[in-house]
């Protein structure tokens, strides 16, 4: 829904030093948004197979018309393509893409609702009649979903209780999680204790 992002067309990022990066494992030395989606899929599969959920959840940061929404857009695609690893094994993941602007509309009408139910009643208003609503749906209930909520900075005035909502209800619960804000739309003190946080370099004009 909405624009849709060229796989090719990638913008590149660079890593912000937080007590959440993984600095033995790759999460620091990204080159470009396309290189977290193999991190991601693999993170979320040896985490399930542990039994852990010990998820990393990730922040991406770019000022305004830099190309966050771009940029989920094409996070989203890699993971639902898949990344082929060393061994031969073929990887890919569930993705889903919410626009905070549109989950905010529904958290106006979901009053009294609660926050572990949240994700899932919004996945079947979101996706009603559509053939996707029960795939996401099965990977919510598998825990294999990767959720991208894109513009956490632009709730309007529900802007707390959606930060509350990622912050201690989606990354809580172990959920795989890339969240893009402005820089100057979130604390940084609320993220740093879990999330890899990494700010998107401004476009060139090539680009």
């Amino acid at each position: 829904r909405g624009r849709t992002a060229h796989p090719r067309q990638l913008i590149h990022i660079t890593a912000v030093s937080s007590h959440g990066v993984r600095r033995g494992d790759g999460w620091s030395t990204l080159s470009g948004l396309k290189q977290l989606a193999p991190l991601l899929l693999t993170n979320n599969l040896s985490d399930r197979m542990r039994g852990d959920r010990d998820v990393q959840p990730v922040l991406v940061r770019a000022g305004p018309g830099t190309g966050k929404t771009w940029s989920a857009q094409q996070l989203a695609h890699e993971l639902a393509v898949g990344v082929s690893l060393d061994d031969g094994l073929h990887m890919h993941g569930v993705p889903v893409l919410l626009y905070v602007q549109r989950l905010a509309r529904f958290v106006r009408g979901a009053r009294g609702t609660k926050a572990a139910d949240f994700l899932r009643l919004y996945l079947e208003h979101e996706y009603t009649g559509d053939v996707r609503q029960q795939i996401l749906l099965a990977a919510y209930g598998l825990r294999t979903l990767i959720v991208i909520l894109d513009g956490v900075d632009e709730a309007s005035g529900l802007k707390d209780k959606v930060e509350d909502f990622v912050l201690h209800t989606l990354a809580h619960d172990r959920v795989s999680l890339v969240v893009t804000s402005r820089p100057e739309g979130v604390t940084l003190d609320g993220y740093e204790d879990r999330f890899v946080v990494y700010d998107l370099k401004p476009l060139d004009d090539a680009q």
